[in-house]
């Protein structure tokens, strides 16, 4: 090998060596720089895109659930306003002894808990009866002299 071959090699690689660090390389740094940034770019729109339809479903979902309980809610205050109209069932309030109150209730309201039951075509319908401040007098749903019947 003489001097001029090696030379020219050696000017050939040195060429080859710069193109690909002056055009090559900053061009795949460029290319692979700007692929991050759209796939960053790209993820961060599908996440935020995933959160507003989650937000959004859970919102309808909510509508919805709030709607059912705005229904059963008047529901059973269509079913409880008779009940609270029977005088023997307002007399049952006013005995001071709460046992006997709610043996009063529950006799009273044996007649007319079996007619709603049969027209609110419910199975198992529970009538809860309270004592101001909000306190449980009688749980139609729990045997008579169960400590957990009333709020005694």
């Amino acid at each position: 090998m003489d001097v001029k071959t090696t030379n020219t090699k050696n000017t050939s690689f040195h060429m080859k060596r710069t193109f690909r660090n002056k055009i090559v390389l900053p061009i795949a740094a460029t290319f692979l720089f700007s692929f991050l940034a759209a796939y960053v770019a790209i993820s961060k729109l599908s996440f935020d895109e995933i959160l507003r339809t989650a937000e959004k479903s859970l919102l309808n979902q909510v509508s919805k659930i709030t709607s059912e309980i705005s229904k059963l809610s008047e529901r059973a205050l269509l079913l409880t306003l008779p009940i609270s109209q029977i005088t023997e069932i307002e007399r049952a309030y006013l005995i001071p002894d709460e046992t006997r109150g709610r043996n009063a209730l529950r006799a009273a309201l044996i007649p007319h808990f079996q007619v709603l039951q049969k027209h609110s075509n419910l199975s198992h319908l529970r009538l809860h009866f309270h004592k101001p401040p909000a306190r449980s007098f009688l749980r139609t749903w729990i045997a008579p002299g169960n400590p957990a019947e009333g709020g005694g």
